[in-house]
C-alpha cells in the first residue's frame, strides 16, 4: 500500500487544515500495538487527523489518535506539527509509523479540541524532534509538580531581580560607548557614536580613552550617568577616607584591580588585532569601488572612519594599561603599609587607655578605702585591715606611674591619644596615582 501525506495549499501557513486521507488508504481497522484499534474519523484540525480508538483490553473508550504527516517541505510547517504533537506529550500512550505517517494515540482530554491548539496565555513547549517513529513503551503520565514554596518564590524573585540590574548596567554601559562623539574637528567626530551594540570590553575602551585624553571637554559629550562615573574614578585619585575600615576595603578593591589590569593587557593584543584586521577588510572592500564615487565617499565616512577610530582608541588604551597596572599596583601597596602602621598606632592608643584604665581603677579602690577607714573603729584588726590595703593599693599606682611617667599627667596621655588619632586620619587618604593623566 503506498504511503499518503497530507497535503496543503500553503505550506508555510500552520493554520492550513489538513485533507482528509484517501479511503483507499484510510487506517479505519488497522490495530496497532497489540491493544488498540483505529475506529472512525472524528475530526479534522489544522496539524492532524483525529480518530477514535477502541482499545482492545478494556471496555470504555478514553483513548484517540492523531496521524500526523511530518515528511513535508516547509520546515516552519513541520516545527509548527512538532510543537503540536509535543502538547501531546502529558497524555501520550503510544507512538507509531504507520505508512510514512505518524500515528499516536493519546488519552481524551475534558477540554474541547477545538479550543486547545489555539489557547491563550499557554507556554509554547521547545521545538523538538520525536524520541523515534517506532513504536514506543507505554510511558505513565508524570503527577503535576508540587506548588513552590514561599522561600523558592523568593529565590527565583531574587535571580530576577538580578538579571533586571545586570541587563540595566549592561544597557548604560552600551549607551556611553555609543554617545561618544570623537574630535569634532576631524572626519572621525561621530566615528564611535555610531556603534550600535558593544559589549563591556568596548565600554570601558571607550571610557578608559575618554578618561586619560588631552581634551577633557570630550567628557561633556557622554551621557550624565556614564560621565558621573568617569568624573568619580579620576576624583578617587586623591581619595579621603573616614574611617580604617572604608581604606581597608579600597585596598583589597585596588588589590583586585592589578589581576584584572594584568588580565586586560593581555586581552587587549587580540582586540587590536581584530579590529586591525577589520579596518584591513573594510579598505579592500573600498578598493572595488570607484574612487571618489558616492559609495567610496560613504564607505569612507562611515564603516571606515567608525573602524580607524576604534582602532586608534584601542591602541591609546594598550598603551595606558602598563601605566595603570604600574599605578594601581603602586597604590595598593601603599594602602598596605598605611594600613599597618594604623594598626600599630591603633594598638599603642588602646595600651594607653587600657594603662589610663588601671590607674583610674586604682585611684577610685584607694579613695573608697580611705573613705572606709574613717569609719571603723581605730586601732581594730578591721581598721588595720582596711588600712593595709590602701597602702597596698598606693604602691601599685606608685608603680605603674614609674613604668609610665606619663601616666601622672593626664592632660600628657589625652594629647598623645589625639596625636595618634590624628596620624591616623592622615594616613586615612589614598595616595595619588601617577602624574601622566591626560599626557
Amino acid at each position: 500500500m503506498e504511503e499518503t501525506h497530507l497535503r496543503f495549499d500553503n505550506p508555510d501557513d500552520s493554520r492550513m487544515k489538513d485533507e482528509s486521507i484517501k479511503p483507499s488508504d484510510s487506517p479505519v481497522g488497522v490495530v496497532i500495538g497489540g491493544r488498540f484499534e483505529i475506529g472512525s474519523l472524528l475530526r479534522h484540525e489544522n496539524h492532524a487527523d483525529v480518530y477514535s480508538i477502541l482499545s482492545l483490553v478494556a471496555e470504555e473508550s478514553i483513548h484517540e489518535a492523531r496521524i500526523y504527516d511530518l515528511e513535508v517541505d516547509s520546515k516552519k510547517l513541520r516545527q509548527y506539527r512538532l510543537r503540536n504533537l509535543k502538547r501531546l506529550s502529558g497524555r501520550k500512550i503510544l507512538e507509531i509509523q504507520w505508512q510514512g505517517l505518524l500515528v499516536v494515540v493519546y488519552t481524551k482530554d475534558i477540554q474541547p479540541r477545538e479550543d486547545l491548539d489555539l489557547m491563550e496565555g499557554q507556554p509554547v513547549p521547545a521545538l523538538s524532534t520525536p524520541e523515534s517513529f517506532e513504536e514506543v513503551e507505554i510511558r505513565e503520565r508524570q503527577p503535576k509538580p508540587r506548588q513552590k514554596t514561599e522561600h523558592r518564590r523568593e529565590v527565583v524573585r531574587a535571580n530576577q531581580l538580578e538579571k533586571r540590574r545586570a541587563s540595566r548596567h549592561k544597557a548604560r554601559l552600551a549607551d556611553a560607548a555609543n554617545s561618544v562623539m570623537a574630535d569634532s574637528r576631524g572626519k572621525n567626530s561621530t566615528a564611535v557614536a555610531s556603534e550600535q551594540e558593544v559589549d563591556d570590553q568596548d565600554a570601558m575602551i571607550v571610557l578608559l580613552h575618554l578618561a586619560y585624553n588631552d581634551r577633557p571637554e570630550l567628557l561633556q559629550e557622554l551621557p550624565p550617568g556614564s560621565r558621573t562615573i568617569v568624573e568619580r574614578y579620576l576624583q578617587h585619585k586623591s581619595l579621603e577616607f573616614d574611617n580604617d575600615e572604608e581604606m581597608e576595603t579600597f585596598m583589597k578593591v585596588k588589590q583586585k584591580e592589578v589581576v584584572f589590569l594584568g588580565h586586560q593587557k593581555k586581552k587587549i593584543v587580540s582586540i587590536i588585532q581584530h579590529r586591525h584586521e577589520e579596518f584591513g577588510q573594510l579598505l579592500r572592500d573600498q578598493m572595488k569601488l570607484r574612487k571618489t564615487s558616492r559609495e567610496w565617499n560613504e564607505m569612507q565616512e562611515g564603516p571606515i572612519a567608525t573602524a580607524r577610530h576604534r582602532l586608534k582608541m584601542a591602541l591609546h588604551v594598550q598603551d595606558l594599561l602598563p601605566k595603570l597596572v604600574s599605578d594601581a599596583d603602586s597604590v595598593f601597596r601603599e594602602l598596605r603599609k598605611r594600613c599597618a602602621s594604623i594598626k600599630k598606632k591603633r594598638e599603642e592608643i588602646e595600651e594607653i587607655r587600657a594603662l589610663i584604665t588601671r590607674r583610674e581603677l586604682l585611684e577610685r579602690k584607694i579613695a573608697a578605702e580611705e573613705k572606709s577607714s574613717q569609719g571603723v573603729v581605730p586601732a581594730s584588726a578591721t581598721y588595720n585591715d582596711i588600712v593595709s590595703r590602701a597602702h597596698a593599693s598606693i604602691a601599685k599606682l606608685e608603680r605603674l606611674v614609674l613604668e609610665m611617667p606619663l601616666l601622672g599627667v593626664s592632660n600628657t596621655m589625652t594629647e598623645k591619644i589625639y596625636l595618634l588619632e590624628e596620624d591616623c586620619r592622615l594616613l586615612r587618604v589614598a595616595p595619588r596615582e601617577g602624574s601622566w593623566h591626560g599626557k
